[in-house]
């Protein structure tokens, strides 16, 4: 295999996922679904911390009214269009595939339970059997597209096993096609200002 500069063995993977909350979990158990091998890495020491705040401690999953008004103008565009693509009903197609009961509330979708700890742990659980490798405690320092996309953290270097965005925004391209578009853009146009931010430091 391939080493970093510091000797360590680098780890490949078919789609990594920057963030172990709700729709990092959501997003590598779908990947993983299809065959991928798909990798998350937290900062944190445990996923789904936010998760157990949701909802004051209950995890309001979806709403059924779910418009352009729930939104801030400046986001309420992107956010239809992702929710045009995986809306309300899909969100809990989600949850009760995986086997959780769900109730309505006034609009309001909670997990029958009433628990936004049973929400994390059945996440958790699901990826832990779609063999879903997590690290935790991880900071990501540096994100490098050579031929293929590099993840540079405290932990180690990871990369994708073949080049092209759609690798790591194969989820959304799975779930909602345009937005994925919509994202290699903006990450494009993000990856040209952090190249052009190294290249003004290193000048210095």
């Amino acid at each position: 295999g391939s080493f970093d500069g510091n000797g360590k063995m680098k780890k490949f993977y078919d789609v990594i996922i920057i963030g172990g909350g709700a729709a990092g979990m959501m997003a590598a158990i779908t990947a993983a679904g299809n065959k991928k091998k798909v990798l998350v890495i937290e900062h944190k020491e445990r996923l789904g911390k936010k998760i157990l705040a949701t909802g004051n401690g209950r995890c309001n999953l979806t709403n059924y009214k779910m418009d352009s008004s729930c939104y801030g103008r400046e986001n309420a565009g992107f956010a239809m269009n992702v929710i045009k693509k995986f809306d309300e009903k899909a969100v809990c197609d989600f949850f009760v595939g995986m086997g959780m009961l769900l109730h309505d509330r006034n609009g309001y979708v909670y997990p029958n339970s009433d628990q936004a700890s049973v929400v994390s742990e059945m996440l958790q659980q699901k990826m832990l059997a779609c063999n879903v490798t997590v690290i935790t405690e991880t900071t990501v320092s540096k994100i490098l597209r050579e031929d293929k996309f590099i993840i540079k953290t405290n932990n180690g270097v990871y990369e994708l096993k073949t080049s092209g965005i759609y690798n790591v925004y194969s989820i959304l391209n799975y779930l909602y096609k345009d937005s994925a578009i919509y994202l290699q853009r903006k990450y494009d146009r993000y990856l040209d200002f952090i190249t052009q931010s190294e290249r003004e430091c290193n000048d210095e």
